[in-house]
């Protein structure tokens, strides 16, 4: 009798999740090779897997400046990326009191891709707002998230996706923390690009 788990391994679920590992491998691939014959170097002095890379990965996905086989590959992958956990968000908190010591600190968000800026400020124990910002709404999944680590490894998440039909421009976002969320855990906040693991800008809240 053929063990369950093996069953599992083989079902849709399984099976889908090695032809996404394949498929995005494959297109980075692909980027990589074309990267090389853009900076006339090798491909062993390129790191396709570095998150510039990945960037760039998203880009060609949304614009389809590829075609053929390499089109198809950069769509699998981008497909592939989906939401997961960064979906989902929590109830938001109101109401809140402003006890905490990093009610005022502020963040200046560093421009990465995508013409991100802006000032992030905490307003009160769960609300942050991100004024003057700027983005060209453009991307896959983007979302404001926040983490106690520069590198934005565990984040969290506290919007729904920031894709626009145009542009933001001086525009302001009322940030508020999801259920579950303190600020002990709100020491960087970045515009995130969610299938690709990459911050279109970010900042560290320092105290005034």
């Amino acid at each position: 009798m053929v063990n369950s788990h093996l069953l599992y391994q083989l079902s849709y679920r399984g099976i889908n999740g090695i032809v996404r590992f394949l498929v995005g491998t494959a297109a980075r691939i692909v980027l990589s090779l074309a990267r090389c014959q853009d900076t006339d170097q090798p491909l062993a002095r390129v790191n396709w897997l570095s998150t510039e890379n990945a960037m760039e990965l998203s880009c060609v996905c949304r614009s389809w400046k590829w075609g053929g086989i390499a089109g198809l590959l950069v769509l699998g992958a981008c497909a592939g990326g989906g939401s997961g956990a960064d979906g989902a968000l929590g109830p938001a908190l109101v109401d809140c009191g402003s006890e905490h010591s990093s009610v005022g600190a502020t963040a200046e968000l560093e421009t990465h891709f995508h013409d991100v800026a802006g000032t992030a400020t905490v307003v009160d124990d769960c609300t942050i707002e991100l004024a003057d910002f700027t983005f060209d709404g453009e991307g896959l999944d983007v979302r404001a998230v926040v983490s106690a680590d520069a590198d934005f490894a565990d984040h969290m998440v506290l919007t729904e996706n920031l894709l626009a039909d145009g542009p933001y421009a001086d525009a302001v976002l009322t940030l508020s923390l999801r259920e579950g969320m303190t600020l002990d855990d709100v020491e960087h906040l970045s515009i995130w690009c969610v299938p690709a693991g990459v911050s279109f800008g970010d900042g560290s809240f320092v105290l005034p």
